[in-house]
């Protein structure tokens, strides 16, 4: 019987960083999906609101 013939290194290199390309690249592309730059910047601002809200209530009363 016949062996198969062996498997260049760089053309199996060469197709494992494609796949490896193609995988982070939709990996990125799902996080920018799911996680929404507006989102995180409206949450910041509301978070900000609202630790200087007791602190500016406590300068009226004083």
């Amino acid at each position: 019987m016949s062996e198969p013939a062996p498997i260049d290194r760089d053309e199996l290199l060469k197709k494992i960083n494609g796949k490896l390309a193609w995988i982070i690249f939709f990996l990125v592309l799902i996080t920018l999906n799911t996680c929404s730059l507006e989102d995180s910047i409206s949450d910041a601002v509301r978070d900000m609101r609202n630790d200087d809200a007791p602190a500016a209530a406590a300068e009226e009363t004083a």
